[in-house]
C-alpha cells in the first residue's frame, strides 16, 4: 500500500482484497501489532471486521496471521454466525484452523459475541440462532454443510426486513435458493 509515497505491506482481511483495485483510493481500518517479531499491519474494511480481529487474537493458539487468514476465508457474517451458533465445521474450512481450534474459537467466544447487545457486531447477530434448526433441517435432507450454509445465508441476508421470520420462512427461502440451483 502506498501511503503519501511510503510503502507499507498489510495483511488484509478478504473484503478489503474483494474491493481493492490498482490505482484506486481504498480506505481501510488498521491495526498495528509492534512484536518481539517484528512489526505487522493489518488491514480492515470496516470497524465490525476489526472488531472481530481483537476478539479473535484473544483465543489461546489464534495470532494475528491465523486471524487473519480466518477472516480472509470466511465472510464476516459466516465467520461471527457460526462462532456463536458453534458451526465448527464452518471455522475448519479455513486454512490452518483445525477441530480442535474451531472448538476453542467457539466456547471461548460464543458467550462474547452473544452478550454484545450493542457494539460493532451485534447486528451480524440477527438470525445466529434461527438458523442453527435451518441447517440441521436441510442437511437431513441431504445438503452438504456447505449447500445448507450458503442457502440459509441467503435466505436470512433476503430476510433482513424482517428480523421476527420464522424458522419456516427461513428454511422456506433456503429450499427455494437451492431449487433455483
Amino acid at each position: 500500500m502506498d501511503v503519501g509515497g511510503l510503502g507499507f505491506h498489510v495483511l488484509c482481511s478478504g473484503s478489503v482484497l474483494g474491493s481493492a483495485r490498482t490505482g484506486e483510493n481504498l480506505r481501510i481500518s488498521t491495526h498495528l501489532q509492534l512484536t518481539e517479531k517484528g512489526i505487522g499491519l493489518y488491514g480492515f474494511a470496516c470497524e465490525e471486521e476489526r472488531a472481530l480481529f481483537s476478539l479473535l487474537t484473544q483465543v489461546k493458539g489464534v495470532g494475528s496471521r491465523l486471524a487473519i487468514t480466518l477472516m480472509r476465508h470466511i465472510d464476516l457474517k459466516d465467520l461471527v454466525q457460526a462462532i456463536a451458533a458453534s458451526r465448527t465445521s464452518v471455522l475448519s474450512s479455513a486454512p490452518g484452523i483445525g477441530a480442535k481450534t474451531a472448538e476453542r474459537l467457539c466456547f471461548e467466544l460464543k458467550s462474547k459475541i452473544e452478550k454484545m447487545e450493542t457494539g460493532p457486531l451485534s447486528h451480524l447477530m440477527t438470525g445466529a440462532h434461527r438458523i442453527d434448526s435451518v441447517l440441521e433441517a436441510l442437511t437431513v435432507l441431504g445438503f452438504s454443510p456447505a449447500e445448507a450454509q450458503g442457502a440459509a445465508t441467503m435466505a436470512l441476508d433476503e430476510l433482513a426486513d424482517t428480523p421476527d421470520a420464522s424458522e419456516e420462512i427461513l428454511l422456506q427461502k433456503a429450499l427455494a435458493f437451492l431449487q433455483k440451483r
